[in-house]
């Protein structure tokens, strides 16, 4: 429960915040003396948090060298119960049909989304609104001193290498520059950006990445509400955090429109119509983004995604192990081709992909993950099941925005009827709208013969971005 000046009542809040589970959280505050308070009375011990004592914390990096970070994300074996009432989750054992592995179906990617609610849409989409009643024309930065510009553009270099080390010191570099240069949209939209890409490709939880990157993006709008660079951070948060695909294609729409020549803003937009199902438009704004940034392996990994995504697979395959080979080091290319593995029930291709995307990563819970699956994967499909059955639920059910659309995707691949079922119920009973063109074509198919699932899959559709 979040109360006033952002004060987060009762570890299970906390935990939600920092996306975490709870134990890892009390171990924090334990042992790295994580800003939690307790109030005096009673027989148990009431905590609260302030967010913006966390979010010190954070910055300071306490968290990104915690050796407990390599637990699991929450404790494993909770499964939800078919029969329960919606809304309620019951601790059941995580079972496997007797279904063969060479049977499994094709799938689609997890696209790591679980993050504390920020904004509603409500105030994203009035934020836009007031800014393009604003009227103004794209202002100009006022000139940096010779020493500041070349700071920001080290900066927005180490951005660029999606490196994780590199995209750490971009951050605290533009950090200190924001308070040495106040009031340049540029610093604050470069900023914005290297907080969003430190979720996929650096260390940061998503939670406070998301956050942050929001933030500064708004201060980057309310002094130049044309940067291209804030609209398109604005459109990311807007679609994989709030879920909230008007909003979100209205962001890019703007910051298309604010620079037509962002290869990131085409890019980042393809990838949005992409997940939502809108090929067409979204291999359009590929064609653009690639024109702009061409033979770029991050863009090129992102297009052979969509490829797999519209049924595209021997296409898309050769394009990422293509890739994978000119360009070792991209984490997201080995994150599709684990999926692509773990959907044809290859639980050793998936083991292997997962440990180089986690190596080049070094988040520590996805190292501990990896190694898990590669105990696992080649000895025992059930226990895999359940390490992944776990994780994805525990954090599907830690986001405040919930989607569960991977964790259905995975019972659906190992062909737990009961599960998908439990899953689907759950999210239709929270209203979630999916995306996951890629999760959600490829159960249809294999339950298609099934009205329930596929009655229930109807009502988790999300609208479209384009007409």
């Amino acid at each position: 429960m979040q109360g006033r000046d952002g004060r987060l009542d009762g570890w299970k809040s906390i935990a939600r915040y920092l996306g975490r589970d709870r134990s890892t959280v009390i171990r924090w505050t334990n042992d790295r003396a994580l800003p939690v308070h307790s109030l005096p009375g009673g027989k148990s011990r009431t905590v609260y948090a302030l967010q913006s004592e966390l979010d010190a914390w954070m910055r300071n990096k306490t968290a990104g060298t915690a050796d407990d970070l390599a637990a699991p994300l929450a404790a494993p074996e909770v499964l939800i119960d078919p029969k329960a009432d919606a809304g309620r989750t019951t601790a059941v054992p995580a079972t496997v049909p007797a279904t063969k592995v060479a049977a499994w179906p094709r799938g689609y990617r997890w696209l790591t989304l679980g993050a504390a609610g920020l904004v509603g849409v409500f105030i994203v989409a009035a934020g836009l609104l007031m800014l393009a009643l604003n009227g103004r024309a794209a202002g100009n930065d006022p000139a940096l001193p010779a020493a500041l510009e070349a700071r920001l553009l080290d900066a927005r270099d180490d951005i660029a290498s999606r490196s994780a080390v590199r995209l750490d010191k971009a951050i605290a570099d533009l950090r200190r520059l924001t308070g040495e240069a106040r009031n340049h949209a540029g610093v604050h939209a470069a900023l914005a950006e290297g907080y969003l890409l430190a979720r996929e490709f650096g260390t940061l939880p998503d939670p406070y990445a998301l956050k942050r990157a929001r933030h500064e993006a708004e201060l980057a709008l309310a002094r130049n509400p044309r940067s291209a660079v804030a609209l398109r951070v604005v459109g990311v948060v807007a679609y994989w955090n709030d879920h909230q695909p008007d909003a979100a294609g209205e962001a890019f729409r703007r910051a298309i429109a604010a620079d037509p020549e962002d290869a990131l803003a085409h890019h980042w937009y393809a990838n949005i119509l992409a997940d939502n199902g809108e090929f067409r438009p979204a291999f359009r704004e590929f064609a653009a983004a690639r024109q702009r940034s061409p033979g770029a392996p991050h863009l090129l990994a992102d297009y052979a995604w969509a490829l797999w995504s519209a049924g595209r697979e021997v296409q898309a395959e050769r394009l990422l192990n293509d890739i994978a080979r000119r360009s070792p080091m991209l984490a997201s290319a080995h994150d599709c081709l684990s999926v692509i593995a773990f959907a044809r029930g290859d639980l050793k291709g998936y083991a292997h992909h997962l440990k180089l995307r986690a190596s080049i990563r070094g988040a520590p819970e996805l190292v501990s993950y990896a190694a898990l699956i590669e105990r696992t994967g080649t000895q025992d499909a059930r226990a895999t099941y359940a390490a992944m059955a776990s994780r994805a639920l525990a954090q599907a059910e830690t986001a405040s925005n919930s989607d569960h659309s991977w964790p259905a995707f995975v019972a659906s691949t190992f062909g737990d009827r009961a599960q998908l079922y439990a899953l689907l119920s759950r999210a239709r009973a929270r209203g979630e709208k999916w995306g996951a063109a890629g999760y959600v074509r490829r159960i249809a198919a294999r339950w298609s013969s099934d009205p329930q699932i596929t009655a229930l899959l109807r009502t988790l559709s999300q609208p479209k971005i384009e007409a």
